[in-house]
């Protein structure tokens, strides 16, 4: 477990709405939209510590959410338990379900199997699909992903583990924003899911702007990652 390391500069700053560094807290650093938990433990992580959820049912949240346009995220995750490869495991997702369908919620969760992938779903239920380009289960080692999107011009940047990614086609009228209220993280709220993701979560970072290429690799930091404090 690294202690120091290099710290954010006032550039990756612009635009930050909310940042969970999980170093033994969940505050949000940035602004007072704090978690709260069920399930979850401390563990060391890939700076400092992370927040641990649990395939049984762990996971965190809050109730006021986020409704953003143009957005990005940026996390460290490390798989601590395989899924089969049909599974999805909620990473992030809204706590609101319809009729017990997804497909009229937005979510973005990570799907696990021979391939790592990341979702996100529109209001159309229009599914976008990010591959990691990971290949294999990964388990105990820590990897980054940065995604951002541009509303104005519809356009999707990721980055996984410091390498570009393609996104899968934006059909439809494309991705409507970073709508998730309330928001969990590592699972929902419900009787009927039990797709939990299972192990770590460091430096969830969330902006309300597109950050660029140059910013996600500043972020990802050859590998070594930042420390905001």
């Amino acid at each position: 477990m690294a202690t120091g390391g290099i710290k954010w500069d006032d550039g990756l700053l612009s635009g930050l709405v909310s940042l969970y560094e999980f170093n033994q807290s969940l505050e949000d650093a940035i602004s007072g939209r704090h978690l709260s938990s069920w399930g979850i433990a401390w563990f060391p992580g890939k700076m400092k510590y992370s927040a641990k959820t649990y395939m049984q049912g762990g996971y965190l949240y809050n109730a006021t959410g986020f409704n953003l346009q143009s957005f990005s995220l940026s996390y460290w995750f490390n798989i601590k338990i395989p899924k089969i490869s049909s599974d999805n495991m909620f990473f992030m997702a809204n706590g609101v379900l319809k009729n017990n369908s997804m497909s009229n919620t937005n979510l973005y969760t990570l799907g696990y199997g021979l391939s790592l992938n990341h979702n996100y779903m529109d209001d159309g239920g229009t599914w976008m699909q990010v591959s990691s380009g990971l290949t294999s289960t990964y388990d105990n080692v820590w990897n980054h992903f940065a995604l951002s999107f541009d509303k104005v011009t519809n356009t999707v940047v990721a980055y996984s583990n410091g390498i570009a990614v393609i996104p899968s086609a934006i059909t439809n009228n494309g991705i409507n924003g970073f709508k998730l209220s309330p928001f969990y993280i590592g699972g929902i709220k419900t009787s009927s899911d039990t797709n939990y993701f299972s192990g770590g979560i460091e430096q969830l970072a969330i902006w309300e702007r597109a950050i660029s290429s140059a910013e996600m690799l500043q972020i990802y930091n050859g590998g070594s990652g930042l420390v905001f404090k």
